[in-house]
């Protein structure tokens, strides 16, 4: 009924170790694109969110050219050791952490300057340290735990009836569907969808978007069966129409983009930012020619809600745990039952209401979320030791897997945990539901040409028990 598998490895690039020349080139390629992608995000912010985006709270400070550097230096350090290989995916969610959150906390709270620019420095230093404590993580071994793998014959039934109740809980028990525009989110469909947070219908919705469906649309790229691609996409579309959650709609596309980008190239990572840069090189440039809605629609996705949202976040959750004191993980359920709670509403609700003035979340990821507003910078490395464990159990149980379909797979969660609380995602967002996805389903591996998809021998065997 089920083997245990200790499988062998398959990174896609596992190779003879690179000549020390070529290392340090590639380490210095590394390091310089991040360096252009740090200088372009302070160009965008002075070009164009503190002109466009003043009534969001968005300010500069003028800020010594000391603290400049350091913010520089100290973005930098962690750029050491950061992986451009994407083969584990805690690997890819280190990278997402190091871009969206490090980089913009490193000067969003020194711009802003709600807190000594001193206090913003360590600020930054503690989250680089953070980050030094998910990568030790990351190269630690994988192969020490037995993995439990269920044979296709049991795994799939029992994946397709689950994926089967949970689209039918979202059905019956959710809000009326109907797709709307981005800009008639707010006002129409996340209203109707605020009635149901906490409900069945929430865990449901959002395990199936932000852990199922990768899953399933990772697979289908990797055995190359692109109709149960396309229906994974209609699919995670489909739930877009249940409360308007736009991140329904990028995971498609980041789901399929990092597939390739692992698949096909070597150093990913490099060239993921340097995606980055050119993008947002030519967002700012567009909006400094032209201010149009258009270029006001493009920099405000893509760099004050991607890139910017967790320094702008963090600098208000700084603000407030130092200001109104810590929750010592009070805000975790189940703690609250011992350590009392200070406040009325959630964080993120608290921190949007003194940022803006209105009931507004300002939600961010762990190292704020559970970390910061927990126990100030010690309570960042604390969190971050937590959840580099949590991403050596994600490389555990991915092990065997192809490189390109495990780290797939796990995009969208390395993308919600730059946005959410470790233990909120762990019911609420599915981080639990794809490490038990990886764990139990039969290895998968991308289709060769001739291949035939979907045959059950063409799964990697695994030794019985």
């Amino acid at each position: 009924m089920s083997q245990f598998a200790m499988p062998a490895e398959s990174d896609r690039w596992a190779t003879a170790p690179p000549s020390l020349f070529r290392f340090v080139g590639r380490r210095a390629a590394f390091l310089l694109v991040s360096l252009a992608f740090a200088g372009a995000f302070c160009w965008n912010y002075m070009e164009f969110q503190v002109v466009a985006l003043s009534w969001f709270n968005v300010y500069y400070t003028p800020t010594p050219l000391s603290a400049w550097i350091m913010g520089f230096i100290i973005f930098l350090i962690p750029g050491l050791f950061v992986p451009t290989e994407l083969v584990r995916p805690s690997s890819f969610a280190v990278l997402a952490q190091y871009m969206l959150v490090l980089m913009p906390v490193c000067f969003v709270p020194m711009f802003r300057q709600e807190m000594p620019v001193e206090h913003c420095i360590l600020l930054a230093a503690s989250f680089a340290v953070a980050i030094l404590i998910l990568l030790g993580m990351n190269k630690a071994p994988r192969k020490v735990l037995p993995i439990l793998r269920l044979r296709p014959e049991i795994a799939w039934p029992f994946f397709g009836g689950l994926y089967i109740a949970l689209n039918g809980i979202v059905a019956l028990m959710g809000p009326r569907w109907r797709l709307v525009s981005f800009a008639d989110v707010y006002d129409i469909a996340r209203p109707e969808a605020a009635a149901y947070a906490g409900s069945i219908f929430a865990y449901a919705y959002s395990n199936l978007g932000c852990a199922m469906n990768p899953f399933l649309l990772a697979y289908a790229l990797a055995r190359r069966n692109y109709s149960l691609a396309a229906i994974s996409c209609v699919m995670e579309i489909y739930l877009y129409g249940y409360g308007g959650n736009k991140a329904m709609v990028f995971v498609p596309p980041l789901v399929i983009g990092t597939y390739f980008l692992v698949e096909r190239f070597r150093q990913p990572a490099t060239k993921l930012i340097i995606g980055l840069v050119m993008l947002s090189v030519l967002s700012t440039a567009a909006y400094a020619r032209n201010p149009s809605l258009l270029s006001y629609a493009v920099n405000g996705l893509l760099e004050e809600r991607i890139i910017a949202m967790a320094g702008q976040n963090t600098a208000g959750f700084d603000y407030f745990a130092y200001n109104y004191g810590f929750t010592y993980w009070s805000h975790v359920s189940g703690v609250n039952k011992f350590v009392r709670y200070p406040f009325k509403q959630d964080l993120g609700n608290e921190v949007g209401f003194l940022e803006q003035g209105s009931i507004t979340q300002g939600n961010t990821g762990f190292l704020a979320s559970d970390g910061l507003s927990a126990l100030g910078l010690v309570g960042v490395t604390i969190i971050a030791c937590v959840v580099g464990g949590y991403f050596w159990l994600v490389d555990c149980v991915a092990s065997g897997h192809d490189s390109a379909f495990a780290v797939a797979s796990y995009s969208g969660m390395a993308f919600v945990l730059v946005n959410v609380g470790f233990f909120t995602s762990l019911l609420s967002d599915g981080a639990f539901l794809i490490v038990v996805l990886l764990q139990f389903m039969p290895l998968i591996q991308t289709a060769t040409a001739g291949q035939v998809p979907d045959r059950p021998e063409r799964y990697m065997p695994s030794p019985a028990f």
